[in-house]
């Protein structure tokens, strides 16, 4: 079985081979190739090289691949910000907004997600090993780094996500396996022993947010797990404190409700396509309505020996383990495997 970290390096050379291919149609000139290997290397985002390929000249004389100009949405409907916030204090403007989004070609943008096998990826793939699932749903899965670790590892696995740039990046040995959509929209017929949402949940429309802890609930196995992380605001029992309820709006309510003010970009939209600001309490009453529970005692495990993971990636703190109420997990092995995963 391949080494977890030897297959970062190869995948560099796979990925830029790939890129080549989609982009130009052609094999790497070993002078280009080289170059941008090295810049990927020292550190340089792969989601930077893939837009130096969208803007190139070669790629523009074959036809680009269009990436839709994002209206001023501050412009539009001036009325509905205060400061740097969108006023989503009427559930219309929160359905508007979500068809905006989808609309809008936003998911088509780059953003600051990664799409390299990095440390992220690799212990989160971990993570999922440690769990020994066989087989993952990987929901917002953009180019399938994680999966693709864990395809190479034996799993069966599937990923879902809403970015034409997601298959245009996918990595060559999981592409098949990904599907365009959502969780409501794409036809799923089996149970998963892990269900995977990395900074996914917090996209959603929040007044439909049920229905799809519903079918989460529906596609997992007996004994399966979720793996979610997700901004939270406020303070968790687990994980404490990851995010301050910073405005005033967020502490009035407190954990009763989700927040109805909303940062937003220059442009008035929210910030990183973000509809769902809550606190952990919010989070976890909102599984709790479906039987979903958390699974505290592996989370405390993965909270103390990923710290040095949690130093550098402080964002992965608010990180759920959730599974059906009542399901029988073997929670001591899981911890114990959980304990080599740094």
């Amino acid at each position: 079985m391949t080494s977890l970290r030897a297959m970062e390096g190869r995948y560099d050379e796979i990925f830029l081979t790939e890129l080549y291919r989609i982009f130009f149609n052609r094999k790497p000139d070993p002078a280009g190739f080289e170059d941008n290997l090295s810049q990927i290397r020292a550190g340089l985002p792969l989601h930077k090289v893939v837009e130096a390929f969208l803007k190139s000249d070669e790629f523009s004389h074959r036809g680009a691949i269009p990436t839709p100009e994002l209206p001023d949405l501050r412009a539009l409907y001036p009325d509905r910000y205060e400061r740097d916030c969108y006023l989503a204090v009427t559930d219309d403007r929160i359905t508007q907004m979500e068809q905006l989004i989808t609309t809008g070609g936003y998911y088509d943008h780059f953003g600051i997600w990664s799409s390299a096998i990095d440390n992220d990826k690799v212990t989160i793939a971990k993570l999922v090993l440690a769990l020994g699932a066989k087989s993952c749903l990987e929901v917002g899965c953009f180019n399938g780094p994680v999966l693709s670790v864990l395809h190479e590892h034996g799993l069966e696995v599937t990923g879902i996500d809403l970015s034409h740039l997601a298959f245009v990046m996918a990595f060559p040995n999981i592409r098949d396996r990904l599907l365009y959509g959502d969780l409501l929209s794409v036809p799923l017929n089996r149970k998963y022993d892990c269900i995977l949402l990395l900074d996914v949940l917090e996209h959603l429309n929040p007044l439909q947010l049920g229905h799809h802890i519903c079918r989460l609930r529906e596609l997992l196995a007996p004994r399966g797990i979720i793996i979610l992380n997700s901004p939270m605001f406020g303070i968790d029992d687990i994980f404490g404190t990851v995010f301050e309820q910073s405005l005033q709006e967020w502490r009035d309510i407190g954990d009763h409700d989700f927040y109805r003010h909303w940062p937003c970009d220059a442009k008035g939209w929210p910030m990183h396509g973000h509809m769902v600001w809550a606190s952990p309490k919010w989070w976890t009453a909102q599984f709790g309505n479906y039987h979903i529970v958390r699974l505290r005692e592996i989370e405390q495990t993965v909270q103390e020996r990923l710290s040095g993971y949690f130093s550098w990636a402080p964002a992965r703190r608010s990180m759920f383990f959730l599974n059906h109420q009542n399901a029988a997990v073997d929670t001591a092995a899981i911890t114990r495997a959980i304990g080599r995963c740094e």
